[in-house]
Formats: structure tokens, C-alpha cells, sequence
């Protein structure tokens, strides 16, 4: 069976060479901060990089940048895994392609 688990990771320089991190949670709150990451198990701040989420699609592993914010990319992986799970299950899932924004949308509908 396929793997359905989506990680997010946050891609920081580290001794001038992009690495993949994970989030460092906060042990008072049990909640991750946008720029703390974890470095060889070593808390550190990194406010370069952007969050995205790792995931395995027909055998291969994936990457995808998401945001510079942790929770657009907790999000995306959520959606992203969901999408792995109905794809296991038989269910056809689609990216969204329509790329037309709403106010561009209701002006060709105004000007009809």
C-alpha cells in the first residue's frame, strides 16, 4: 500500500548549503514558531526559507514549497494527505485549474 504521510519541513541555509529541516515545537505550548527549526536535533533560528511538505506520489518522493508561515504548509499537508488517502481509496482527486480570479469573474459577468 502506498504511503500516505505528508512532513512538513522547512528548507534553511546551514553552512551556506540548503537543508531540510523540521519545525521545532515549543515545549511550554506544544506549538511550533514560524522560524525555529530543528538542526541536527539543535533548536535554531532561521528566518530565510520557506515551509513546504514532503510526500511520496507513485513511488517517488515529492517536495513542494508552500509559504515562508508554518500553518499554510501544516494546512497544505493535511489537504495533501487527505488527497493520498482518497487516491488509495479509489476516489479520483484533481488539482483546482481554474486560476480566474473573483473579481474578474464578476466583471465579465457585470459587463454581459
Amino acid at each position: 500500500m502506498a504511503n500516505r504521510k505528508v512532513a512538513v519541513y522547512k528548507q534553511v541555509k546551514v553552512n551556506g548549503v540548503w537543508v531540510n529541516c523540521p519545525p521545532y515545537f515549543n515545549p511550554k505550548n506544544r506549538k511550533p514558531e514560524n522560524d525555529k527549526v530543528l538542526v541536527k536535533g539543535v533548536m535554531e533560528v532561521h528566518p530565510e526559507g520557506d515551509w513546504g511538505i514532503f510526500y511520496y506520489e507513485n513511488g517517488k518522493r515529492k517536495w513542494k514549497a508552500i509559504s515562508p508561515k508554518y500553518a499554510p504548509a501544516k494546512y497544505a499537508a493535511e489537504v495533501k494527505e487527505l488527497a493520498l488517502q482518497s487516491r488509495a481509496r479509489g476516489l479520483v482527486v484533481t488539482e483546482k485549474t481554474d486560476g480566474t480570479p473573483l473579481r474578474a469573474s464578476l466583471q465579465a459577468f457585470l459587463d454581459d
